[in-house]
């Protein structure tokens, strides 16, 4: 009885300790998972919280106007031709503009009734003065246009080609008084450049300094089509050359 006795004690007291062992052993497991639970969540708050962080940083790139320290460049022509006289109001170069795209008598901007080459076209994308001169010496019309209305003037400025415009303007017998189907002038095309070309809009505007104030189809002016990065350079080139611009120029209003 007493051997039964004490291998009974002894199996009660190993099962004591394997529970208190296991029961150790599933707390320590416990906190563990815990642990683990705390430092999953933790990198899901940080995760998180950098996710929010970059969106909210998307938002204010997406939102940021890269121009709002600087002035609209048209505010400050307004301001310059306003101390020369001019009077500041729109018109559009669809103005009078009646079915079927026809211009009436009081549109500023007649359409041309001449088809330009695609030779002209090749000659003007490719900087070829020499090719433009030797198609007007053998009659090519160079005051011409496509079937959209635009003018090989105006593909000149949009690629910013000044020494062609200068050529297509001074001898090729090229008016700038020309809009597009869409209403776009010359001077539309001259600010939708990749970069200011400056020399170019500056020529342009000293011939016809009321083409500022011309807007499309759309309602733009010109300066509509300037990138907004670009702002900053036009405002400065508007201070320094606008004068010149619209210097004795007094009463004119839009184009004289």
């Amino acid at each position: 009885n007493n051997n039964s006795n004490s291998s009974n004690n002894e199996m009660m007291i190993l099962s004591d300790l394997s529970e208190s062992e296991m029961s150790e052993g599933a707390y320590k497991k416990e906190e563990e998972e815990e642990e683990e639970e705390e430092e999953e969540e933790e990198e899901e708050e940080e995760e998180e919280e950098e996710e929010e962080e970059e969106e909210q940083q998307q938002q204010q790139q997406q939102s940021r106007d890269p121009c709002k320290e600087y002035e609209d460049p048209m505010t400050v022509a307004f301001a310059v031709m306003k101390t020369q006289g001019w009077s500041v109001s729109f018109r559009s170069a669809l103005d009078d503009e009646g079915p079927g795209g026809v211009r009436g008598p009081n549109n500023m901007f007649a359409k041309s009734d001449h088809m330009y080459s695609i030779q002209a076209v090749d000659a003007v994308r490719n900087n070829k003065i020499d090719i433009l001169r030797e198609l007007r010496k053998g009659g090519a019309e160079l005051n011409a246009s496509n079937k959209f209305g635009e003018s090989l003037a105006h593909m000149a400025c949009r690629r910013g080609n000044f020494e062609v415009l200068k050529y297509l303007v001074e001898e090729g017998g090229c008016e700038l008084k020309r809009c597009d189907d869409y209403g776009r002038t010359v001077l539309h095309d001259a600010f939708w450049t990749v970069s200011p070309n400056f020399r170019l809009v500056k020529y342009l505007m000293l011939r016809e300094p009321g083409l500022i104030l011309v807007t499309d189809k759309r309602g733009h002016t010109p300066l509509g089509y300037a990138r907004k990065e670009h702002w900053e350079e036009w405002g400065k080139f508007f201070r320094t050359e606008g004068e010149e611009i619209w210097m004795n120029r007094k009463g004119k209003n839009v184009v004289g």
